[in-house]
Order: structure tokens, then sequence, then C-alpha cells
């Protein structure tokens, strides 16, 4: 778009357009450069701000990937200790009976 703005007074030229219509059509050129700068403008911050969020999106999946295998390690662990126990209730049971025999 702002190559098509820019070439459109070349344009204007070589279709021999006369010199107050090709004036007519700087000015009204003037303020669509302007609007498209700005629009050129507000799209990099777009782009900003999208790129900002994008990474802060990522940190937060890396965020909960990290808790979701700390949480998966904690359930294993509690898994190991609850068989840990279960083992020493046997164990323990096993010499009780041992010792009454």
């Amino acid at each position: 778009m702002r190559i098509l703005l820019i070439s459109l007074p070349l344009l204007a030229l070589s279709s021999n357009l006369s010199a107050e219509n090709f004036k007519k059509f700087s000015e009204i050129d003037e303020p669509l450069q302007s609007m498209l700068e700005d629009s050129v403008i507000l799209q990099d911050q777009h782009d900003k701000t999208l790129k900002s969020l994008l990474h802060e999106i990522r940190l937060l999946r890396h965020e909960i990937q990290e808790s979701n295998k700390n949480r998966k390690i904690e359930e294993v662990i509690l898994k190991q200790n609850h068989i840990l126990e279960k083992l020493d209730q046997t164990l323990n049971s096993s010499i009780e009976q041992s010792r009454k025999r």
C-alpha cells in the first residue's frame, strides 16, 4: 500500500496530468500518506504487543509444564510412601506372627 501511494504521483506525472490536477492529487495524497504512516506505526505497536504476549504465554506454558512435572514427582513420592507404609505394616505383622510361633 505504501509503495502504491508513493508511486501514484509518478503515475500522475507520466500520464500527462495538468499541473493543477497534480497539485490537487498531491493535496489528497498527503493526508493519505499520513494515515498510512499512522497505520504502519499502529501495526508495529500491535505486532510488538502480540510478540510480548506470545513470549509471556510461552513462559507460562513452561511454568505449567514444570509444575506438572513437580506434581507428578510429588504424586510418585506419595505413592512410594504409601507402598512403603504398607510394606512396613506387612513386615511388622509378619514379625509379630513369627514371634507368636
